[in-house]
């Protein structure tokens, strides 16, 4: 487990500019000792410089010594060797404070008084703070009399900061660099840029947790709360839910009705834009775990969160016997911020799923949209059926559903729009959940027929969205007497579209 992070400084916290500092040499009349100027790597002069050789003053005669029309003075000589420097972005000092929390941070930097004095005055001073209150140690070449990438300025290092080198990783842009650190037993991070290292280092999470069964607007109100927090935190957002519904683990025969499956549940929650989804394999073992072995095991050490927002109803643990307050008391002592959130409401309804699956099987459709922020939707393959719908002129495909513990709405007939495989833009349609009662006896099926399509579905992979209920199904004293309600059945339908 990595526990210290060691920064270089040039390219990695700091911008560089070559150019701008190749200029500046011309400026003073020194540009012939412009190939001195690389931004990872000096020579000769500049070698000295780093390294503490020669002082500022020795420097500055050097320059002027190899380059005969330069009259510069000390200051201006050594305002042309820090424009090499253009300044540290905010939002890595930002980033480094966040990191603070976390690891031990170091800095180690090949460079030299100029570079260093400039970069104490004007680049690390922010929010009232100084570089010493972004870095436990600080480790200079200049200081240090060794440059990178010597190993013996790693092993200094390491010794010094009393760190070990298995715990530890160093961020620069040079590969030699890497290498030497390597060598030591070091873990690296090569970058690029000084952006690049931003998004590779996990600061921590702000996550909340649930089945979050149908992602409805209930859901999307916490998720929210969590994506604001995460603005101001510099924490990233993670959703945290389970592959299978903790009571069907527990309880083999239990058909949990759900508003969504594994992969609908996924995809809904990656629209929401939080930055991760865990999806925990929920197991026996895990349902045997308390509420604090479950913050400790798993959200502390498994998926680093920091801050967690718990729903206003939610428990976990063995047996959900714990409530808020434990979750607060072990937070504490975890150094995880638990926080509730408010339920959300509409129309004098706090959303929830058991409140949406009521909905549906009462077929109120219109409402459970409303809490779900979308349509209820079922997908499934359509497959051979008795063909009764074609016979009277309104073929029927007939839909098995992917997922058996999928909730089907109250039969009735409804209004639907269709998403074919084959064409992404839905198409109006009725469908029919129930048993047939005009022709007799027979099992529940789900009958949709596509208005104005022609065209063989079958095996094709279609999904159902449902738009609004158009009555019950009811037993029919003809076929005759059916076909002319199906009629007016399409024709109410297509008022919705």
């Amino acid at each position: 487990m990595i526990k210290n992070i060691v920064f270089d400084f040039g390219c990695v916290l700091v911008n560089l500019d070559k150019h701008r500092c190749i200029d500046a040499f011309k400026s003073i009349g020194a540009g012939n000792i412009a190939s001195y100027v690389d931004e990872c790597r000096q020579e000769d002069l500049f070698h000295d410089l780093e390294v503490g050789n020669i002082s500022v003053e020795e420097f500055c005669n050097e320059v002027r010594r190899k380059s005969p029309d330069c009259t510069a003075t000390d200051e201006q000589i050594c305002q042309a060797w820090s424009s090499l420097l253009t300044g540290v972005p905010q939002y890595r000092l930002e980033k480094l404070l966040q990191l603070k929390g976390k690891y031990r941070l170091f800095l180690l930097s090949n460079t030299n008084t100029i570079h260093w004095q400039l970069s104490i005055e004007k680049f690390f001073p922010y929010k009232g703070l100084t570089v010493n209150d972004y870095f436990e140690k600080i480790f200079l070449s200049y200081q240090m009399h060794i440059i990178k990438p010597d190993k013996r300025i790693f092993e200094q290092m390491l010794s010094e900061a009393g760190i070990n080198a298995a715990e530890t990783l160093f961020i620069d842009d040079s590969i030699a660099n890497c290498n030497a650190a390597n060598s030591v037993g070091i873990k690296t991070m090569h970058v690029t840029n000084g952006d690049e290292w931003l998004d590779k280092i996990d600061c921590g999470y702000a996550a909340t947790i649930g089945f979050f069964d149908g992602v409805h607007r209930g859901h999307r109100f916490l998720i929210n709360k969590l994506k604001e927090d995460t603005k101001a935190s510099g924490l990233k957002s993670m959703v945290i839910t389970f592959d299978k519904h903790p009571r069907k683990v527990l309880q083999s025969e239990y058909k949990p009705q759900l508003l969504s499956t594994a992969q609908e549940k996924r995809a809904l929650l990656e629209k929401t834009g939080v930055n991760c989804c865990a999806l925990l394999p929920f197991t026996r073992e895990m349902a045997a775990l308390t509420a604090y072995e479950f913050m400790s095991k798993v959200l502390k050490e498994q998926l680093n969160v920091k801050k967690l927002y718990i729903g206003y109803d939610h428990r976990f643990g063995h047996n959900r016997a714990e409530g808020f307050d434990d979750y607060a008391r072990y937070g504490k002592e975890l150094g995880i911020e638990v926080i509730k959130n408010d339920s959300f409401g509409i129309e004098g309804i706090n959303i929830s799923s058991s409140v949406v699956r009521s909905l549906l099987a009462e077929g109120e459709i219109d409402l459970a949209n409303r809490c779900l922020g979308y349509p209820y939707t079922i997908t499934g393959k359509v497959v051979h059926g008795e063909q009764v719908g074609r016979k009277m002129g309104f073929p029927t495909a007939n839909i098995e559903v992917e997922d058996e513990d999928k909730l089907i709405p109250a039969p009735g007939v409804y209004a639907v729009k269709v998403i074919i495989e084959s064409n992404t833009e839905g198409v109006p349609a009725i469908m029919n959940i129930g048993t047939r009662p005009t022709f007799g006896e027979h099992k529940i099926t789900l009958e949709v027929n596509i208005i104005n399509y022609e065209g063989d579905l079958y095996d094709q992979r279609i999904s159902v969205q449902f738009v609004k209920r158009i009555r019950d199904e009811k037993k029919f004293s003809s076929p005759a007497q059916l076909t002319k309600q199906i009629e007016e059945d399409k024709q109410e339908a297509l008022k919705l579209f």
